[in-house]
Formats: structure tokens, C-alpha cells, sequence
């Protein structure tokens, strides 16, 4: 017997459409692969956000915060700019 668990989820069809286009983008062969490496992210995320990290982003040579509203109470409240105390 396989120690995997079954899970079922409902996704709306434009969630669904996301999901499969995230699949070819990434070009992985399955959606459960699309969220495994979200999943994955998303913990990754959390662990930082509770050690008091804050995620950027570069974008055009400036740095933007990343803003995870449900994750706001894991870590600081704001960001400091990058080489400031």
C-alpha cells in the first residue's frame, strides 16, 4: 500500500485554466506537479516571513516588496530598505 494521501479539490473553470496554463509555462506534465512546487513555495515563503524576512521582487532596476496580506502577522510589519538597518 502506498503511504500517499487523496486529496479532491473543486476548482472553478478560469482556476482550472490557470492551473493548466501554469503547467505548460513551467513545462511540467501534471497539474498535481504545479501545485507540489506551489505548495512547496508557499512553505518556503511562510518559514521566511516567520523569521522576519520580506520577499522582493526586481523589477526594471528597482526593488518592490512583495505583499502577502494573510502572511503579514508571520514577520515585520514593513520592509527596510535593502542595506539599511
Amino acid at each position: 500500500m502506498s503511504d500517499k494521501l487523496r486529496l479532491q479539490f473543486d476548482f472553478s473553470p478560469e482556476a482550472a485554466k490557470d492551473l493548466e496554463k501554469l503547467k505548460n509555462d513551467m513545462g511540467l506534465t501534471s497539474r498535481v506537479n504545479v501545485v507540489k512546487q506551489a505548495l512547496g513555495l508557499l512553505q518556503w515563503i511562510v518559514e521566511k516571513r516567520k523569521g522576519g524576512a520580506v520577499l522582493l521582487i526586481e523589477e526594471k532596476g528597482k526593488q518592490l516588496e512583495v505583499v502577502f496580506p494573510t502572511l503579514a502577522p508571520l514577520g515585520r510589519k514593513s520592509a527596510t530598505k535593502p542595506g539599511s538597518p
